[in-house]
């Protein structure tokens, strides 16, 4: 997680969003003085120009997308080592209709705790620069999510 100060949890009425005291500074991108950062590590060349336009994005719409991030064949061996956990039973999916007709299984939460194949997406060298791009630390997993339907 991101919070310099531990929060302790068992206080906490509920896991909502507006229960969770300020805990550490903000993404350096969503705090006031953004534009002024950006710029100022533009000009010290501490980031491209590319990088620069994914940021300003960021900035503008609170989110991005890295198209053609992850390359197809690694995308395939993930997908291939998920999909046979589940015909296996070393990921077992709860029922979790979202209509009469829903012939799909429920989500996975934290394959990445079964499926080494997981971490070819969770340590992936661009992904992890773009977080640490956007974010300004080092990340960290808090969980992962598979499915074969959205939420």
């Amino acid at each position: 997680m991101l919070a310099d100060q531990p929060i302790k949890t068992s206080c906490l009425p509920s896991f909502r969003a507006e229960h969770f005291p300020y805990s550490g500074p903000h993404p350096w991108l969503d705090c006031d003085d953004a534009a002024e950062r950006l710029s100022a590590k533009v000009g010290s060349r501490e980031i491209s120009p590319a990088e620069a336009d994914i940021c300003r994005f960021w900035i503008a719409n609170g989110d991005v997308i890295l198209e053609g991030l992850f390359d197809f064949p690694t995308l395939d061996v993930v997908w291939e080592g998920y999909e046979k956990a589940v015909r296996t039973g070393r990921i077992q999916l709860p029922p979790e209709p979202a209509g009469g007709n829903d012939p799909w299984a429920g989500r996975s939460l934290n394959p990445h705790r079964k499926l080494s194949e997981f971490c070819r997406l969770l340590k992936h060298a661009q992904m992890m620069h773009f977080l640490r791009l956007l974010m300004g630390r080092e990340p960290k997993v808090l969980q992962t999510i598979a499915s074969h339907k959205g939420s």
